[in-house]
């Protein structure tokens, strides 16, 4: 609730398209099409995380991020940051603003299931071409595929365009992960999608933790693509 009143008020400050569904995605579009078969390029993230929702205090040293917060003993301890996924959130926003014309998508309980993408409104993700997830560990990971289904097809147009960027950019491994939201978006849609690394550590752990220059990293490569 606190992330979806956040968006909203953020979006009105942008002056973009923003909706919310019962199930607690968020969707936002910035700009028209107007060509014959223009798509928009779509970024997406999820807005939920593993961690108990408590007052935090967020510390930077050195270019990383970490959270502190009291224990049940009183004395203040490291907790989780929530960087998994708010990272790429904050990534996707980044790109939001760069761009006359782009998708943003931002979907709830992905930590359980997938659940927020898998009821996702259809009519958002019509006029998509490709899906750019950033829910990918570290800063040289992605996703090849989601539950066994490929986020992309094999020496495509797609991969083969992206590649270039991929490499130079340090994407270098490509692994198979359990699943996000991308698995949900391809097998329903059926366009191609990427998800990549975001920047965060020892997700899903107190001692998450999150690098400034990988972030940023992303998101160059994010313009890239």
């Amino acid at each position: 609730g606190n992330m979806v009143a956040f968006l909203r008020n953020y979006c009105a400050d942008k002056n973009v398209s923003f909706r919310s569904d019962e199930f607690g995605n968020v969707y936002i579009r910035k700009g028209r099409l107007h060509e014959r078969g223009e798509k928009f390029p779509l970024v997406c993230a999820h807005i939920d995380t593993v961690h108990q929702i408590q007052p935090k205090r967020i510390v930077e040293t050195n270019g990383i991020l970490r959270a502190f917060g009291d224990s049940f003993s009183g004395a203040e301890q490291q907790i989780g940051l929530g960087g998994d996924c708010l990272a790429g959130v904050f990534i996707c926003l980044e790109l939001l603003e760069a761009f006359p014309k782009i998708k943003v998508a931002l979907f709830a309980d992905e930590e359980i299931g997938c659940r927020g993408s898998a009821r996702a409104k259809a009519r958002f993700f019509r006029n998509v071409g490709y899906g750019i997830e950033f829910d990918s560990p570290g800063n040289n990971t992605m996703s090849y595929s989601n539950s066994g289904v490929k986020n992309f097809a094999d020496n495509g147009a797609f991969i083969n365009t992206a590649l270039p960027a991929l490499d130079r950019y340090g994407i270098t491994e490509w692994q198979k992960h359990p699943y996000t939201d991308v698995l949900q978006l391809r097998k329903r849609f059926g366009f191609a999608c990427l998800n990549l690394a975001a920047g965060y550590y020892r997700m899903h752990t107190p001692r998450e933790y999150v690098v400034m220059d990988d972030v940023q990293n992303s998101i160059l490569l994010g313009h890239e693509l």
